[in-house]
């Protein structure tokens, strides 16, 4: 179910949920050959990994819980989240954290 606040743009669509089919699990493999195909709806479960072989990037499963969207705003939902929650964001170095 998404949520969209009207009054501050917050937007949420955390999908809850109700256990875990383990054994019917599946690998499903998208290649993104056209920009149309950002707009494919996925569902990303909890318990699912994520990876970019062509950016060496894997991410986790549990890491950005569950949601329902579409590729494109899977990802950016990711880059959202490495913003965020990355703790070399902003570089390793003390120099790097001027404000």
């Amino acid at each position: 179910m998404a949520f969209i606040c009207d009054f501050c743009g917050y937007r949420n669509s955390e999908i809850k949920e109700g256990g875990g089919i383990a054994g019917q699990a599946k690998r499903i493999t998208v290649d993104v050959s056209d920009p149309a195909y950002l707009n494919r709806d996925v569902f990303k479960s909890d318990t699912a990994s994520f990876s970019i072989p062509e950016l060496g990037f894997d991410m986790g499963a549990g890491t950005l819980g569950s949601v329902y969207t579409t590729i494109e705003g899977l990802l950016a939902k990711l880059v959202d989240e490495l913003e965020a929650n990355n703790p070399f964001g902003l570089g390793d170095g003390a120099a790097d954290h001027k404000f």
